[in-house]
């Protein structure tokens, strides 16, 4: 039996379907399994080890330049075997900096809650400490003074990962949280650009020399382990002036 043009066409399209459906379920697959596997390799450093390894990634975030010029600084706080951000965030509290801790609203958002000290925190349903309910103050980007002030130093956000590449590519825990988060941030009315610095932290056995990624993903600036301040220098900027969804 012959089949017409529009019968070919369906079943291309369809054929085509399948393999972009394929093709992401396969990535899925793949981050699924490097997340497993990272998982472990940061479980498997012995606390001991661990603790020194978090003296030194602290040490060198606080001398970092980004961090000693801003103003504001969004930070995650660790949970298990994570690369510990507590000591960090108190001695960056007693030098009067302005620190805002991630605090999950729904199952697909979060919001930046200041607290002044470890009293304003509360554990979540998973275990995970977030800002209570006296933390009323949301951090916001202030478009206005960025435009109006260019030269103005930049907030800047301490993400976690599993695993980092050499590209600022980072591999979460597959939530989507911290990229809906920047892409909230990247719509905002007047934003030309992601106007915060953002630093990704981890032991430098979670290093990858490449990851995959997507559209949705957005790298960082620099990532920070226990050996130094990686900078990476091809960014990919143009990833986050486009236009696209979640994560």
């Amino acid at each position: 039996m012959t089949m017409t043009k529009k019968q070919n066409d369906l079943i291309h399209n369809e054929n085509h379907d399948k393999t972009i459906k394929k093709t992401i379920h396969e990535k899925a697959m793949c981050k699924q399994e490097l997340r497993s596997h990272f998982l472990q390799v940061r479980k498997s450093i012995p606390e001991m080890e661990r603790a020194i390894l978090d003296q030194m990634i602290c040490s060198q975030l606080l001398q970092h330049p980004a961090i000693q010029k801003a103003d504001s600084l969004l930070i995650y706080i660790s949970y298990a075997s994570e690369t510990d951000t507590k000591a960090l965030i108190r001695a960056l509290l007693a030098a009067g900096k302005r620190v805002y801790i991630p605090k999950v609203l729904t199952r697909e958002t979060m919001g930046f809650y200041r607290i002044d000290n470890f009293d304003h925190l509360k554990k979540s349903t998973i275990g995970i400490l977030e800002p209570d309910e006296t933390c009323s103050e949301v951090f916001q980007v202030n478009i206005f003074q960025i435009k109006a002030f260019p030269d103005l130093i930049l907030p800047v956000m301490i993400l976690p990962g599993l695993s980092f590449d050499l590209t600022g590519c980072r591999l979460g825990y597959g939530g989507g949280y911290y990229d809906r988060y920047l892409h909230h941030c990247r719509q905002l009315p007047g934003m030309e650009a992601l106007s915060m610095h953002l630093i990704g932290i981890c032991y430098s056995c979670q290093l990858s020399d490449h990851l995959p990624e997507s559209v949705f993903d957005y790298p960082v600036d620099e990532i920070c382990t226990e050996k130094g301040i990686l900078q990476i220098l091809e960014h990919n900027e143009s990833k986050k002036e486009n236009e696209h969804g979640t994560s």
